[in-house]
């Protein structure tokens, strides 16, 4: 097929990005629509990070990564596109008449999970204090409400919809009628889902950040090179767990509590997504 007609064929049919930020339950979506009749995900890699990492590879190379029936719709689950410089923008372009779906979830509850996730793979071993110094996103991809009005900007207004962690994940059936269906999947074998297929990305520490941060380099070099089924067999063989795993949790309790100075900020996320969203979140600081 000539490039233009290719990249034509792709722009024709309906596209659906959840966009995060990280830390929303957007591994859960993604587990939960790989089972789900009517879209197609890439299908040899979890995230594409197209449009904000590999753009320059161009829109070919971007859509050898699906392979659905052409009545499917197609779909993407990238966290790091909410705060992209670009990513947006280039969506936009590419599919305007696009439905993105932003994920938040309790600004305190996300930064923690952000904090353990990179001790998971090893990108810190800080305590939380000395953690937040050197890794001010932490709490900054908590600050959501600035940025959701950037995706509303970009995107018309109907087009951009806000799923609320707590009132969603872990519940398949509110999925489908709160977020799915309005955006216009319906699958043509559907049932009646109700059960949560597990959870997904646990929190996890490393018995050691040097074997982490080794993990976390090799997957990245194969996930560049393309190499996407060597590690869906290395996870299969429990690798993920020898580098990833191992550690101990601290308490997440004192972590909230370590949070106090920020929570006038959260305070201020909540009050300014009842004005953006037409409701307050299902969340108290």
């Amino acid at each position: 097929m000539e490039r233009g007609n290719f990249v034509g064929a792709a722009c024709e049919q309906r596209w659906l990005f959840f966009v995060g930020p990280a830390k929303t339950g957007t591994s859960w979506v993604d587990r939960t629509l790989r089972s789900t009749d009517g879209i197609c995900l890439p299908h040899d890699v979890k995230e594409s990070h197209f449009f904000d990492r590999y753009f320059d590879r161009g829109m070919p190379w971007y859509l050898q990564h699906f392979r659905g029936d052409p009545s499917d719709m197609m779909g993407e689950v990238v966290p790091a596109y909410f705060f992209s410089k670009h990513a947006a923008e280039r969506i936009q372009k590419a599919f305007p008449d696009a439905q993105i779906v932003v994920s938040l979830r309790d600004p305190v509850k996300r930064a923690i999970s952000h904090y353990l996730h990179l001790r998971k793979y090893g990108f810190t071993d800080l305590e939380f204090e000395p953690a937040l110094e050197r890794f001010p996103h932490i709490v900054g991809y908590s600050l959501y409400a600035a940025r959701l009005e950037h995706w509303f900007r970009v995107f018309d207004r109907s087009r951009v919809h806000v799923m609320f962690y707590e009132e969603v994940v872990g519940n398949v059936r509110r999925l489908w009628d709160d977020v799915l269906v309005p955006v216009g999947l319906e699958p043509s074998t559907r049932s009646a889902p109700t059960a949560s297929p597990g959870r997904v990305n646990v929190a996890t520490v490393p018995r050691s950040r040097t074997l982490a941060r080794i993990g976390q380099q090799v997957s990245r070099m194969l996930r560049d090179a393309g190499l996407h089924s060597v590690i869906k067999h290395g996870k299969r063989r429990g690798l993920k767990k020898l580098f990833f795993a191992g550690g101990s949790l601290p308490d997440t309790t004192n972590l909230e509590l370590r949070l106090l100075p920020w929570r006038s900020d959260f305070a201020d996320v909540c009050k300014a997504l009842s004005r953006i969203v037409g409701r307050p979140p299902p969340w108290r600081i």
